[in-house]
Protein backbone atom coordinates (compact mmCIF):
# COMPACT_ATOMS: atom_id res chain seq x y z
CA UNK A 1 0.00 0.00 0.00
CA UNK A 2 1.01 3.62 -0.54
CA UNK A 3 0.94 5.97 2.42
CA UNK A 4 0.09 9.62 1.82
CA UNK A 5 -1.32 12.72 3.50
CA UNK A 6 -5.09 13.00 3.34
CA UNK A 7 -4.98 16.49 1.90
CA UNK A 8 -3.31 14.98 -1.21
CA UNK A 9 -5.84 12.16 -1.47
CA UNK A 10 -7.31 13.33 -4.78
CA UNK A 11 -3.90 13.65 -6.34
CA UNK A 12 -2.88 10.16 -5.21
CA UNK A 13 -6.24 8.75 -6.32
CA UNK A 14 -5.68 10.33 -9.73
CA UNK A 15 -2.13 9.01 -9.90
CA UNK A 16 -2.74 5.51 -8.51
CA UNK A 17 -6.41 4.96 -9.33
CA UNK A 18 -7.05 1.85 -11.45
CA UNK A 19 -3.34 1.09 -11.26
CA UNK A 20 -1.74 -2.24 -10.37
CA UNK A 21 1.61 -2.22 -8.52
CA UNK A 22 4.19 -4.68 -9.87
CA UNK A 23 7.70 -5.51 -8.61
CA UNK A 24 9.49 -5.27 -11.94
CA UNK A 25 8.73 -4.71 -15.59
CA UNK A 26 9.84 -8.11 -16.83
CA UNK A 27 7.07 -10.16 -15.10
CA UNK A 28 4.45 -7.61 -16.22
CA UNK A 29 5.34 -7.48 -19.93
CA UNK A 30 2.41 -9.75 -20.77
CA UNK A 31 0.02 -7.20 -19.21
CA UNK A 32 1.25 -4.28 -21.36
CA UNK A 33 -1.66 -2.87 -23.37
CA UNK A 34 -4.28 -4.58 -21.19
CA UNK A 35 -4.27 -2.75 -17.81
CA UNK A 36 -2.54 0.27 -16.23
CA UNK A 37 0.27 -0.74 -13.87
CA UNK A 38 3.38 0.68 -12.22
CA UNK A 39 6.52 -1.14 -11.12
CA UNK A 40 8.72 -0.69 -8.05
CA UNK A 41 11.41 0.62 -10.45
CA UNK A 42 9.15 3.49 -11.47
CA UNK A 43 8.04 2.18 -14.86
CA UNK A 44 4.47 3.26 -15.73
CA UNK A 45 2.51 1.33 -18.35
CA UNK A 46 -0.74 2.82 -19.63
CA UNK A 47 -3.64 0.65 -20.77
CA UNK A 48 -2.96 2.01 -24.27
CA UNK A 49 0.48 0.35 -24.20
CA UNK A 50 2.48 3.57 -23.70
CA UNK A 51 5.47 3.00 -21.40
CA UNK A 52 7.06 5.89 -19.42
CA UNK A 53 9.08 6.64 -16.30
CA UNK A 54 11.74 4.49 -14.68
CA UNK A 55 14.43 3.26 -17.01
CA UNK A 56 12.55 4.76 -20.00
CA UNK A 57 12.86 8.27 -18.55
CA UNK A 58 16.60 7.86 -18.36
CA UNK A 59 16.69 7.40 -22.12
CA UNK A 60 14.90 10.65 -22.85
CA UNK A 61 16.29 13.99 -21.82
CA UNK A 62 16.03 17.58 -22.96
CA UNK A 63 19.51 17.75 -24.47
CA UNK A 64 18.86 14.72 -26.60
CA UNK A 65 15.54 16.16 -27.70
CA UNK A 66 17.20 19.46 -28.58
CA UNK A 67 19.85 17.61 -30.58
CA UNK A 68 17.12 15.73 -32.39
CA UNK A 69 15.29 19.00 -33.09
CA UNK A 70 18.53 20.51 -34.39
CA UNK A 71 18.93 17.44 -36.58
CA UNK A 72 15.40 18.01 -37.85
CA UNK A 73 16.24 21.64 -38.61
CA UNK A 74 19.37 20.52 -40.40
CA UNK A 75 17.37 18.04 -42.46
CA UNK A 76 14.83 20.73 -43.25
CA UNK A 77 17.61 23.04 -44.43
CA UNK A 78 19.02 20.22 -46.52
CA UNK A 79 15.56 19.64 -47.95
CA UNK A 80 15.28 23.35 -48.79
CA UNK A 81 18.70 23.26 -50.43
CA UNK A 82 17.66 20.16 -52.35
CA UNK A 83 14.48 22.02 -53.34
CA UNK A 84 16.53 24.93 -54.70
CA UNK A 85 18.83 22.51 -56.51
CA UNK A 86 15.83 20.76 -58.05
CA UNK A 87 14.40 24.12 -59.15
CA UNK A 88 17.74 25.04 -60.69
CA UNK A 89 17.93 21.69 -62.47
CA UNK A 90 14.38 22.19 -63.71
CA UNK A 91 15.36 25.61 -65.11
CA UNK A 92 18.38 24.03 -66.78
CA UNK A 93 16.16 21.31 -68.19
CA UNK A 94 13.75 23.93 -69.52
CA UNK A 95 16.66 25.71 -71.19
CA UNK A 96 17.91 22.42 -72.63
CA UNK A 97 14.43 21.55 -73.91
CA UNK A 98 14.19 24.99 -75.53
CA UNK A 99 17.65 24.50 -77.02
CA UNK A 100 16.56 21.08 -78.27
CA UNK A 101 13.50 22.60 -79.92
CA UNK A 102 15.65 25.28 -81.54
CA UNK A 103 18.09 22.61 -82.67
CA UNK A 104 15.16 20.64 -84.05
CA UNK A 105 13.90 23.72 -85.91
CA UNK A 106 17.36 24.32 -87.29
CA UNK A 107 17.48 20.69 -88.40
CA UNK A 108 14.20 21.14 -90.28
CA UNK A 109 15.53 24.28 -91.95
CA UNK A 110 18.65 22.46 -92.98
CA UNK A 111 16.57 19.58 -94.32
CA UNK A 112 14.65 22.01 -96.50
CA UNK A 113 17.88 23.52 -97.71
CA UNK A 114 19.17 20.02 -98.55
CA UNK A 115 16.28 19.45 -100.92
CA UNK A 116 17.46 22.35 -103.09
CA UNK A 117 21.21 22.34 -102.63
CA UNK A 118 21.81 19.09 -104.48
CA UNK A 119 25.47 19.87 -105.09
CA UNK A 120 26.13 19.79 -101.33
CA UNK A 121 24.25 16.54 -100.71
CA UNK A 122 27.06 14.65 -99.01
CA UNK A 123 27.92 17.52 -96.66
CA UNK A 124 24.27 18.01 -95.75
CA UNK A 125 23.88 14.28 -95.08
CA UNK A 126 26.79 14.49 -92.69
CA UNK A 127 25.29 17.54 -90.97
CA UNK A 128 21.94 15.81 -90.65
CA UNK A 129 23.63 12.75 -89.17
CA UNK A 130 25.47 14.95 -86.67
CA UNK A 131 22.26 16.82 -85.87
CA UNK A 132 20.41 13.54 -85.39
CA UNK A 133 23.11 12.24 -83.05
CA UNK A 134 22.98 15.53 -81.11
CA UNK A 135 19.20 15.21 -80.72
CA UNK A 136 19.57 11.58 -79.63
CA UNK A 137 22.30 12.56 -77.17
CA UNK A 138 20.11 15.36 -75.85
CA UNK A 139 17.15 13.02 -75.38
CA UNK A 140 19.41 10.53 -73.64
CA UNK A 141 20.62 13.29 -71.35
CA UNK A 142 17.02 14.40 -70.66
CA UNK A 143 16.02 10.83 -69.84
CA UNK A 144 19.01 10.55 -67.53
CA UNK A 145 18.09 13.81 -65.79
CA UNK A 146 14.46 12.69 -65.49
CA UNK A 147 15.64 9.46 -63.88
CA UNK A 148 17.81 11.53 -61.55
CA UNK A 149 14.78 13.64 -60.64
CA UNK A 150 12.78 10.49 -60.05
CA UNK A 151 15.55 9.26 -57.81
CA UNK A 152 15.54 12.60 -55.97
CA UNK A 153 11.77 12.38 -55.61
CA UNK A 154 12.15 8.90 -54.16
CA UNK A 155 14.78 10.28 -51.79
CA UNK A 156 12.34 13.10 -50.94
CA UNK A 157 9.69 10.48 -50.20
CA UNK A 158 12.14 8.65 -47.97
CA UNK A 159 13.04 11.88 -46.15
CA UNK A 160 9.35 12.66 -45.80
CA UNK A 161 8.77 9.20 -44.35
CA UNK A 162 11.66 9.76 -41.96
CA UNK A 163 10.19 13.13 -40.93
CA UNK A 164 6.80 11.54 -40.37
CA UNK A 165 8.46 8.81 -38.33
CA UNK A 166 10.34 11.46 -36.37
CA UNK A 167 7.10 13.34 -35.75
CA UNK A 168 5.54 10.13 -34.51
CA UNK A 169 8.43 9.66 -32.13
CA UNK A 170 8.03 13.27 -31.01
CA UNK A 171 4.32 12.67 -30.40
CA UNK A 172 5.16 9.60 -28.36
CA UNK A 173 7.80 11.58 -26.52
CA UNK A 174 5.28 14.36 -25.91
CA UNK A 175 2.81 11.90 -24.41
CA UNK A 176 5.53 10.41 -22.28
CA UNK A 177 6.55 13.87 -21.13
CA UNK A 178 2.96 14.71 -20.38
CA UNK A 179 2.56 11.56 -18.31
CA UNK A 180 5.84 12.24 -16.60
CA UNK A 181 4.98 15.84 -15.93
CA UNK A 182 1.55 14.87 -14.59
CA UNK A 183 3.21 12.34 -12.35
CA UNK A 184 5.77 14.86 -11.13
CA UNK A 185 3.09 17.51 -10.58
CA UNK A 186 1.12 15.13 -8.47
CA UNK A 187 4.24 14.03 -6.63
CA UNK A 188 6.27 17.17 -6.08
CA UNK A 189 4.15 20.22 -7.01
CA UNK A 190 7.41 22.10 -7.24
CA UNK A 191 9.34 24.35 -9.52
CA UNK A 192 10.62 21.38 -11.46
CA UNK A 193 7.03 20.61 -12.53
CA UNK A 194 6.57 24.11 -13.85
CA UNK A 195 9.84 23.89 -15.72
CA UNK A 196 8.74 20.60 -17.21
CA UNK A 197 5.42 22.16 -18.19
CA UNK A 198 7.21 25.07 -19.81
CA UNK A 199 9.57 22.72 -21.58
CA UNK A 200 6.63 20.62 -22.72
CA UNK A 201 4.91 23.74 -24.00
CA UNK A 202 8.03 24.63 -25.93
CA UNK A 203 8.13 21.15 -27.31
CA UNK A 204 4.50 21.43 -28.38
CA UNK A 205 5.25 24.74 -30.10
CA UNK A 206 8.26 23.20 -31.76
CA UNK A 207 6.16 20.22 -32.76
CA UNK A 208 3.56 22.54 -34.24
CA UNK A 209 6.26 24.36 -36.16
CA UNK A 210 7.63 21.06 -37.40
CA UNK A 211 4.15 20.00 -38.46
CA UNK A 212 3.67 23.30 -40.30
CA UNK A 213 7.06 22.92 -41.91
CA UNK A 214 6.19 19.36 -42.83
CA UNK A 215 2.98 20.63 -44.43
CA UNK A 216 5.04 23.18 -46.36
CA UNK A 217 7.39 20.43 -47.45
CA UNK A 218 4.39 18.37 -48.49
CA UNK A 219 3.14 21.33 -50.55
CA UNK A 220 6.57 21.73 -52.12
CA UNK A 221 6.63 18.02 -52.80
CA UNK A 222 3.26 18.31 -54.54
CA UNK A 223 4.65 21.19 -56.60
CA UNK A 224 7.71 19.13 -57.46
CA UNK A 225 5.48 16.25 -58.43
CA UNK A 226 3.43 18.50 -60.73
CA UNK A 227 6.62 19.91 -62.22
CA UNK A 228 7.91 16.39 -62.69
CA UNK A 229 4.69 15.39 -64.45
CA UNK A 230 4.96 18.50 -66.63
CA UNK A 231 8.58 17.66 -67.39
CA UNK A 232 7.58 14.09 -68.18
CA UNK A 233 4.92 15.43 -70.56
CA UNK A 234 7.54 17.66 -72.17
CA UNK A 235 9.84 14.66 -72.47
CA UNK A 236 7.11 12.68 -74.20
CA UNK A 237 6.45 15.64 -76.49
CA UNK A 238 10.17 15.86 -77.22
CA UNK A 239 10.24 12.14 -78.01
CA UNK A 240 7.29 12.59 -80.34
CA UNK A 241 8.97 15.56 -82.00
CA UNK A 242 12.14 13.49 -82.26
CA UNK A 243 10.17 10.69 -83.92
CA UNK A 244 8.64 13.21 -86.33
CA UNK A 245 12.10 14.64 -86.98
CA UNK A 246 13.47 11.14 -87.63
CA UNK A 247 10.60 10.53 -90.04
CA UNK A 248 11.26 13.84 -91.78
CA UNK A 249 14.98 13.04 -91.92
CA UNK A 250 14.21 9.60 -93.36
CA UNK A 251 11.99 11.18 -96.02
CA UNK A 252 14.70 13.75 -96.70
CA UNK A 253 17.30 10.97 -96.96
CA UNK A 254 15.09 9.15 -99.48
CA UNK A 255 14.63 12.36 -101.45
CA UNK A 256 18.37 13.03 -101.26
CA UNK A 257 19.15 9.54 -102.54
CA UNK A 258 16.66 9.99 -105.39
CA UNK A 259 18.10 13.45 -106.14
CA UNK A 260 21.62 12.03 -106.01
CA UNK A 261 20.60 9.27 -108.42
CA UNK A 262 18.97 11.82 -110.76
CA UNK A 263 22.04 14.04 -110.56
CA UNK A 264 24.30 11.12 -111.37
CA UNK A 265 22.09 10.20 -114.32
CA UNK A 266 22.13 13.81 -115.54
CA UNK A 267 25.89 13.96 -115.02
CA UNK A 268 26.29 10.72 -116.98
CA UNK A 269 24.02 12.09 -119.72
CA UNK A 270 25.94 15.37 -119.72
CA UNK A 271 29.19 13.42 -119.83
CA UNK A 272 27.88 11.42 -122.79
CA UNK A 273 26.79 14.59 -124.60
CA UNK A 274 30.09 16.27 -123.78
CA UNK A 275 31.93 13.19 -125.06
CA UNK A 276 29.86 13.17 -128.25
CA UNK A 277 30.43 16.89 -128.72
CA UNK A 278 34.14 16.42 -128.10
CA UNK A 279 34.17 13.61 -130.63
CA UNK A 280 32.47 15.93 -133.12
CA UNK A 281 35.02 18.66 -132.44
CA UNK A 282 37.82 16.11 -132.73
CA UNK A 283 36.30 14.78 -135.93
CA UNK A 284 35.94 18.32 -137.24
CA UNK A 285 39.56 19.03 -136.39
CA UNK A 286 40.64 15.76 -138.00
CA UNK A 287 38.55 16.57 -141.07
CA UNK A 288 40.04 20.03 -141.27
CA UNK A 289 43.51 18.51 -141.02
CA UNK A 290 42.56 15.91 -143.64
CA UNK A 291 41.11 18.66 -145.83
CA UNK A 292 44.29 20.66 -145.43
CA UNK A 293 46.31 17.56 -146.20
CA UNK A 294 44.09 16.77 -149.15
CA UNK A 295 44.34 20.38 -150.18
CA UNK A 296 48.08 20.02 -150.28
CA UNK A 297 47.67 16.71 -152.11
CA UNK A 298 45.11 18.29 -154.36
CA UNK A 299 47.53 21.08 -155.21
CA UNK A 300 50.20 18.55 -155.96
CA UNK A 301 47.75 16.46 -157.96
CA UNK A 302 46.53 19.56 -159.78
CA UNK A 303 50.12 20.43 -160.55
CA UNK A 304 50.78 16.92 -161.82
CA UNK A 305 47.48 16.96 -163.70
CA UNK A 306 48.30 20.29 -165.29
CA UNK A 307 51.76 18.99 -166.11
CA UNK A 308 50.22 15.85 -167.54
CA UNK A 309 47.66 17.90 -169.47
CA UNK A 310 50.46 20.09 -170.74
CA UNK A 311 52.42 17.02 -171.80
CA UNK A 312 49.26 15.53 -173.26
CA UNK A 313 48.48 18.71 -175.15
CA UNK A 314 52.07 18.83 -176.31
CA UNK A 315 51.71 15.21 -177.35
CA UNK A 316 48.51 16.06 -179.23
CA UNK A 317 50.25 19.00 -180.86
CA UNK A 318 53.15 16.81 -181.83
CA UNK A 319 50.71 14.15 -182.95
CA UNK A 320 48.82 16.62 -185.08
CA UNK A 321 52.06 17.98 -186.41
CA UNK A 322 53.32 14.48 -187.19
CA UNK A 323 50.00 13.59 -188.74
CA UNK A 324 50.14 16.80 -190.73
CA UNK A 325 53.69 16.11 -191.78
CA UNK A 326 52.70 12.54 -192.53
CA UNK A 327 49.77 13.74 -194.58
CA UNK A 328 52.00 16.21 -196.37
CA UNK A 329 54.55 13.47 -196.91
CA UNK A 330 51.87 11.16 -198.20
CA UNK A 331 50.55 13.88 -200.44
CA UNK A 332 54.02 14.64 -201.60
CA UNK A 333 54.71 10.94 -201.97
CA UNK A 334 51.54 10.63 -204.00
CA UNK A 335 52.96 13.18 -206.36
CA UNK A 336 55.97 11.00 -206.87
CA UNK A 337 54.19 7.67 -206.62
CA UNK A 338 53.78 7.29 -210.41
CA UNK A 339 57.21 8.53 -211.12
CA UNK A 340 59.79 5.96 -211.90
CA UNK A 341 62.91 6.32 -209.98
CA UNK A 342 65.71 5.87 -212.37
CA UNK A 343 68.76 4.01 -211.47
CA UNK A 344 71.45 6.05 -209.92
CA UNK A 345 73.59 5.23 -212.86
CA UNK A 346 70.97 6.79 -215.04
CA UNK A 347 70.62 10.00 -212.98
CA UNK A 348 72.17 13.01 -214.31
CA UNK A 349 74.66 14.95 -212.27
CA UNK A 350 72.07 17.73 -211.97
CA UNK A 351 69.40 15.53 -210.25
CA UNK A 352 71.61 14.08 -207.50
CA UNK A 353 72.15 17.24 -205.45
CA UNK A 354 68.47 18.06 -205.53
CA UNK A 355 67.48 14.62 -204.29
CA UNK A 356 70.11 14.70 -201.58
CA UNK A 357 68.72 18.00 -200.33
CA UNK A 358 65.19 16.62 -200.23
CA UNK A 359 66.35 13.51 -198.39
CA UNK A 360 68.14 15.62 -195.80
CA UNK A 361 65.04 17.75 -195.38
CA UNK A 362 62.85 14.70 -194.86
CA UNK A 363 65.31 13.31 -192.29
CA UNK A 364 65.27 16.59 -190.39
CA UNK A 365 61.48 16.59 -190.35
CA UNK A 366 61.49 13.03 -189.03
CA UNK A 367 63.98 13.88 -186.27
CA UNK A 368 61.89 16.90 -185.34
CA UNK A 369 58.99 14.59 -184.49
CA UNK A 370 61.08 13.09 -181.67
CA UNK A 371 60.83 9.68 -180.04
CA UNK A 372 57.34 8.19 -179.83
CA UNK A 373 56.14 7.45 -176.16
CA UNK A 374 54.23 4.22 -176.52
CA UNK A 375 53.03 4.29 -172.78
CA UNK A 376 51.54 7.78 -172.99
CA UNK A 377 48.01 6.55 -173.59
CA UNK A 378 48.19 4.01 -170.72
CA UNK A 379 49.62 6.57 -168.25
CA UNK A 380 46.98 9.09 -169.26
CA UNK A 381 44.17 6.62 -168.44
CA UNK A 382 45.72 5.76 -165.04
CA UNK A 383 46.25 9.42 -164.13
CA UNK A 384 42.69 10.26 -165.17
CA UNK A 385 41.28 7.46 -162.92
CA UNK A 386 43.38 8.63 -159.92
CA UNK A 387 42.23 12.17 -160.51
CA UNK A 388 38.56 11.07 -160.50
CA UNK A 389 39.02 9.17 -157.19
CA UNK A 390 40.76 12.14 -155.53
CA UNK A 391 38.08 14.48 -156.80
CA UNK A 392 35.33 12.23 -155.34
CA UNK A 393 37.12 12.03 -151.98
CA UNK A 394 37.58 15.80 -151.84
CA UNK A 395 33.87 16.22 -152.54
CA UNK A 396 33.00 13.77 -149.73
CA UNK A 397 35.27 15.61 -147.28
CA UNK A 398 33.70 18.92 -148.20
CA UNK A 399 30.22 17.44 -147.63
CA UNK A 400 31.24 16.07 -144.19
CA UNK A 401 32.81 19.39 -143.31
CA UNK A 402 29.61 21.21 -144.22
CA UNK A 403 27.59 18.72 -142.08
CA UNK A 404 29.86 19.21 -139.04
CA UNK A 405 29.80 22.99 -139.46
CA UNK A 406 26.00 22.83 -139.75
CA UNK A 407 25.75 20.81 -136.50
CA UNK A 408 28.07 23.22 -134.70
CA UNK A 409 26.06 26.17 -135.96
CA UNK A 410 22.87 24.45 -134.79
CA UNK A 411 24.34 23.88 -131.30
CA UNK A 412 25.57 27.48 -131.17
CA UNK A 413 22.11 28.63 -132.24
CA UNK A 414 20.47 26.60 -129.49
CA UNK A 415 22.96 28.00 -126.96
CA UNK A 416 22.20 31.56 -128.01
CA UNK A 417 18.45 30.87 -128.09
CA UNK A 418 18.50 29.30 -124.60
CA UNK A 419 20.66 32.12 -123.27
CA UNK A 420 18.38 34.80 -124.74
CA UNK A 421 15.26 33.12 -123.33
CA UNK A 422 16.84 32.99 -119.86
CA UNK A 423 18.19 36.53 -120.24
CA UNK A 424 14.78 37.91 -121.21
CA UNK A 425 13.15 36.11 -118.25
CA UNK A 426 15.78 37.41 -115.81
CA UNK A 427 15.53 40.90 -117.34
CA UNK A 428 11.75 41.00 -116.83
CA UNK A 429 12.14 39.95 -113.17
CA UNK A 430 14.89 42.53 -112.70
CA UNK A 431 12.62 45.25 -114.12
CA UNK A 432 9.85 44.17 -111.75
CA UNK A 433 12.11 44.15 -108.67
CA UNK A 434 13.68 47.48 -109.66
CA UNK A 435 10.28 49.17 -110.00
CA UNK A 436 9.27 47.81 -106.57
CA UNK A 437 12.31 49.33 -104.85
CA UNK A 438 13.02 52.51 -106.84
CA UNK A 439 10.76 55.07 -108.47
CA UNK A 440 11.85 54.50 -112.04
CA UNK A 441 12.87 51.79 -114.48
CA UNK A 442 15.91 49.56 -114.67
CA UNK A 443 16.95 46.85 -117.10
CA UNK A 444 19.82 44.61 -118.16
CA UNK A 445 21.71 45.60 -121.31
CA UNK A 446 23.81 43.37 -123.59
CA UNK A 447 26.86 44.97 -125.14
CA UNK A 448 26.70 42.67 -128.20
CA UNK A 449 23.14 41.63 -128.96
CA UNK A 450 24.06 39.82 -132.18
CA UNK A 451 26.57 37.55 -130.43
CA UNK A 452 26.05 37.87 -126.65
CA UNK A 453 28.92 35.48 -125.82
CA UNK A 454 31.45 37.91 -127.30
CA UNK A 455 30.30 40.89 -125.23
CA UNK A 456 29.55 41.81 -121.65
CA UNK A 457 26.46 42.82 -119.70
CA UNK A 458 25.68 46.04 -117.87
CA UNK A 459 22.77 47.58 -115.99
CA UNK A 460 21.08 50.82 -116.92
CA UNK A 461 18.65 52.71 -114.71
CA UNK A 462 16.45 55.75 -115.11
CA UNK A 463 14.98 57.22 -111.97
CA UNK A 464 12.13 59.70 -112.01
CA UNK A 465 13.37 63.17 -112.90
CA UNK A 466 16.90 61.94 -113.64
CA UNK A 467 18.87 60.94 -116.70
CA UNK A 468 19.74 57.38 -117.68
CA UNK A 469 22.86 56.16 -115.93
CA UNK A 470 24.75 52.89 -115.91
CA UNK A 471 26.07 50.74 -113.07
CA UNK A 472 29.51 52.38 -113.20
CA UNK A 473 28.01 55.77 -112.29
CA UNK A 474 25.94 54.57 -109.30
CA UNK A 475 26.88 55.03 -105.64
CA UNK A 476 28.24 52.20 -103.51
CA UNK A 477 24.93 51.60 -101.72
CA UNK A 478 22.99 51.65 -104.99
CA UNK A 479 25.46 49.20 -106.53
CA UNK A 480 25.06 46.80 -103.58
CA UNK A 481 21.26 47.00 -103.69
CA UNK A 482 21.13 46.62 -107.49
CA UNK A 483 23.54 43.65 -107.26
CA UNK A 484 21.19 41.95 -104.75
CA UNK A 485 18.23 42.58 -107.06
CA UNK A 486 20.23 41.10 -109.95
CA UNK A 487 20.99 37.97 -107.87
CA UNK A 488 17.33 37.60 -106.88
CA UNK A 489 16.30 38.08 -110.53
CA UNK A 490 18.63 35.23 -111.53
CA UNK A 491 17.37 33.04 -108.68
CA UNK A 492 13.77 33.66 -109.78
CA UNK A 493 14.44 31.47 -112.85
CA UNK A 494 14.87 28.52 -110.50
CA UNK A 495 13.82 29.82 -107.05
CA UNK A 496 14.98 28.30 -103.77
CA UNK A 497 12.81 27.73 -100.71
CA UNK A 498 15.29 29.43 -98.36
CA UNK A 499 17.98 32.10 -98.63
CA UNK A 500 20.64 33.10 -96.07
CA UNK A 501 22.04 36.65 -96.10
CA UNK A 502 25.05 37.39 -93.88
CA UNK A 503 25.23 41.16 -93.28
CA UNK A 504 24.26 41.93 -96.86
CA UNK A 505 23.24 45.41 -95.67
CA UNK A 506 26.70 46.32 -94.31
CA UNK A 507 27.43 48.82 -97.11
CA UNK A 508 23.92 50.33 -97.20
CA UNK A 509 22.85 53.64 -95.73
CA UNK A 510 19.58 54.31 -93.91
CA UNK A 511 17.44 54.76 -97.03
CA UNK A 512 18.88 51.82 -98.96
CA UNK A 513 18.59 49.60 -95.85
CA UNK A 514 14.90 50.47 -95.68
CA UNK A 515 14.53 49.59 -99.37
CA UNK A 516 16.32 46.26 -98.82
CA UNK A 517 13.97 45.42 -95.93
CA UNK A 518 11.01 46.28 -98.17
CA UNK A 519 12.38 44.04 -100.94
CA UNK A 520 12.97 41.09 -98.57
CA UNK A 521 9.46 41.51 -97.12
CA UNK A 522 7.95 41.21 -100.60
CA UNK A 523 10.13 38.24 -101.59
CA UNK A 524 9.38 36.42 -98.30
CA UNK A 525 5.88 35.68 -99.61
CA UNK A 526 7.41 32.95 -101.81
CA UNK A 527 10.66 32.03 -100.02
CA UNK A 528 12.07 32.05 -96.49
CA UNK A 529 14.93 34.38 -95.58
CA UNK A 530 17.45 34.01 -92.74
CA UNK A 531 19.17 37.39 -92.37
CA UNK A 532 22.17 38.15 -90.15
CA UNK A 533 22.10 41.89 -89.50
CA UNK A 534 22.95 44.64 -87.00
CA UNK A 535 20.75 47.16 -88.80
CA UNK A 536 17.51 48.06 -87.06
CA UNK A 537 15.96 49.17 -90.35
CA UNK A 538 16.31 45.61 -91.61
CA UNK A 539 15.38 43.42 -88.63
CA UNK A 540 12.46 45.49 -87.35
CA UNK A 541 10.30 44.14 -90.22
CA UNK A 542 11.24 40.50 -89.48
CA UNK A 543 8.60 37.93 -88.57
CA UNK A 544 10.86 36.26 -85.98
CA UNK A 545 13.86 37.81 -84.25
CA UNK A 546 16.60 35.81 -82.49
CA UNK A 547 19.45 37.56 -80.67
CA UNK A 548 22.93 36.15 -80.14
CA UNK A 549 24.68 37.10 -76.90
CA UNK A 550 28.36 36.45 -76.16
CA UNK A 551 29.03 34.85 -72.76
CA UNK A 552 32.01 33.21 -71.10
CA UNK A 553 30.67 29.82 -72.13
CA UNK A 554 30.26 30.95 -75.76
CA UNK A 555 27.44 32.25 -77.92
CA UNK A 556 23.94 32.08 -76.45
CA UNK A 557 20.67 32.43 -78.37
CA UNK A 558 18.12 34.84 -76.93
CA UNK A 559 14.60 35.05 -78.31
CA UNK A 560 13.51 38.68 -78.67
CA UNK A 561 9.89 39.84 -78.79
CA UNK A 562 9.38 42.30 -81.63
CA UNK A 563 6.72 44.29 -79.74
CA UNK A 564 9.30 45.14 -77.06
Amino acid sequence: FVEYDEKYAKAFQYAFGNTVLMKALAPAEQLVGKIRFVTMEGDLAESSGLLSGGSASEKINALKLKAELDECDKRLKNAEAAHKAVLQELDELHEKVAAGRKAHAQAELKLKAIEIEARAVEEEEKRNAEKQSNVSAFLTKVRKEVKELEKQCVQGDEERSELIKKLSELNIFSLEQKEKIDFEKEKNYGVAVKEKEKHLSDLRIKLSELQNHLAALQTQYDVYEKQFKSLESQRQTAEKEDADARKTIAEADAFIKKSTSDIREKQAELKTISGALKELYDKQEALEKEIAKLGNGKGKTEFEREKFEHEYNQFNVNKVRVETNLANAKAEYAQYEKIEVPNASKLSPVDKPELAAKAKQAEEQLNALGAVNLRAVEEYGQRAADFAVQKQRVKQLFDEREAVIGMINEIEGKKINTFMQTFNFVNENFKRLFSQVFHGTGSLYLENKENPFEGGLTIEAKLEGKEVKYLELMSGGEKSLVALMFIFAIQSHNPSSIYILDEADAALDHENSRKLAQLLKQLSAESQFLVVSHNQNVYRDADTLVGVAMTKEGSKLVEVKLNE
